[in-house]
């Protein structure tokens, strides 16, 4: 299996020895390297903290999302067995398709 061992923006990290031991990991470790596999390749490359904008649009969007969540979960097993047993016009868990019909009345509003 092929290992992609850095780029012109990030070369190589490990010494070449330790790349056998890299083919067994997966993942992130620590705070300095994320192993990952494509298909046959895998690459070991730097860790880097996902950027979070905090925009005010981002944040009305996860509000709403929270809303949504908390209203299901404020829910009875009747109605939660309701929105389980639907099964049209995709299958979905019944968790899934309220929060989807949530977030799409709220957009449209």
């Amino acid at each position: 299996m092929p290992i992609i061992v850095g780029t012109k923006r990030y070369p190589d990290i490990l010494p070449q020895p330790l790349y056998p031991i890299a083919l067994r990991v997966s993942g992130r470790v620590g705070y300095a390297y994320v192993f990952k596999q494509y298909g046959n390749n895998r690459m070991i490359c730097k860790y880097y903290y996902p950027y979070n904008p905090k925009t005010e649009g981002q944040t009305r969007v996860r509000n709403y999302f929270a809303q949504a969540v908390a209203n299901w979960q404020t829910f009875d097993d009747r109605t939660k067995q309701f929105y389980n047993e639907m099964r049209y016009p995709i299958i979905a868990s019944g968790y899934n398709r309220y929060i989807s019909r949530y977030l799409d009345d709220v957009y449209m509003d």
